[in-house]
């Protein structure tokens, strides 16, 4: 029998080398398969799926809250009128057992549990209950002062952060009859951390600095449609007692007016006092030291019942403010970027749309869509 010469042995070698490289990407390519996420009525579950799509039997329903006993070969839940799930006829096990432990294809428990099913394949999402087409992006809108348009005169003539009323009112309208809803921040917290779904329109409207005209012409125009916003104060200049107002002048909210406004605003900090440009036009709270800015937020949380939100004057930021909010119970900070948020965007550096007084409402239409 001839002996393998050294060239054939050589390329037997190699040929292996070439099988187990083919093996180990593979290995590697499983592995870093992101993983499914789960959603019960838009609620992310603590539940693990298997690249096959299954899933523990046992998990499965004490993430549901489901009451179950799995005897032999059927799944049983509820005492009362319980629904019984054979698995021989459901997955076609035969006559095998199934215990804790053991996984079924989800989408076939759920069919047989009566539950409604979604795979979103690109996203990795898996839906239960609720499947209603939901947000892959939020739009925040972004406020300042509001005013009639006969009033935005003087001073204000050239300012574009000066919204109209009658803008506002032709924005609000426009979300109303077409079925948008706003989001609150806790819930953007929760979208952002990939723990909740939120709606396909839905929206968040956020003001900053706290100026009278929110609760002269912005706070009725929320309330008349149903929604909600947020108002980022700068907690120094809040009045101590209600004024008259006056639209030539540039008027901070009072106490008192944030109080009336609360069915309708939450109020996070924008500072107690760092809404101030250096002389090179950067803020102050971007250039300041961690002391500082620790000194400052601490003052504006305390008297905004510690919000977890803020938003950086001027959308200035530094790492050193981040890590300052980030120590002190801020959860997610604005700055004054055009953009939509994302699940899994940088909480303490979100984008917002700065909505301005020459926008055209069709302009409005394509950030909100």
């Amino acid at each position: 029998m001839r002996k393998p010469q050294r060239n054939e042995w050589r390329n037997v070698l190699l040929c292996c080398m070439i099988w187990a490289m083919f093996g180990v990407i593979n290995l590697t390519i499983a592995y870093n398969q992101p993983d499914l996420s789960v959603y019960w009525d838009n609620k992310r579950l603590d539940l693990s799926v298997a690249p096959d799509l299954k899933v523990d039997i046992a998990s499965f329903c004490q993430q549901l809250a489901l009451e179950y006993t799995i005897d032999g070969q059927q799944l049983v839940i509820g005492k009362e009128s319980p629904t019984i799930i054979r698995f021989d006829e459901i997955f076609g096990y035969g006559t095998s057992e199934l215990s804790h432990g053991d996984k079924v294809p989800v989408e076939g428990l759920c069919q047989a549990l009566g539950i409604a099913y979604q795979l979103d394949k690109q996203t990795k999402i898996i839906k239960l209950g609720d499947t209603a087409a939901h947000a892959t992006e939020i739009p925040v809108l972004m406020y300042h002062h509001i005013l009639p348009q006969k009033d935005i005169q003087g001073v204000y003539y050239n300012n574009n952060l000066v919204v109209s009323a009658e803008n506002f009112q032709a924005q609000m309208t426009y979300l109303k009859d077409n079925g948008y809803q706003t989001v609150s921040l806790s819930k953007l917290e929760r979208y952002i951390a990939g723990e909740e779904l939120l709606p396909e329109k839905s929206v968040v409207i956020t003001f900053d600095d706290g100026y009278l005209s929110n609760y002269h012409y912005a706070y009725p125009i929320l309330k008349k449609n149903g929604f909600t916003g947020t108002i980022f104060l700068l907690t120094s200049y809040i009045e101590e007692k209600k004024q008259s107002f006056d639209a030539k002048r540039l008027q901070y909210l009072s106490w008192e007016d944030i109080d009336q406004m609360r069915d309708v605003f939450t109020f996070a900090s924008h500072t107690d006092n760092m809404h101030k440009l250096n002389v090179s036009g950067k803020s102050i709270l971007s250039q300041a030291s961690y002391d500082r800015i620790v000194s400052d937020l601490s003052t504006s949380r305390r008297l905004l019942n510690h919000t977890p939100y803020f938003s950086y004057p001027y959308g200035h930021f530094s790492e050193t403010a981040k890590e300052a909010l980030r120590r002190h119970g801020v959860k997610l900070a604005f700055i004054a970027t055009d953009g939509s948020v994302k699940i899994g965007d940088d909480p303490l550096t979100l984008k917002r749309w700065d909505v301005y007084r020459y926008q055209a409402l069709e302009k409005f239409k394509n950030i909100v869509n």
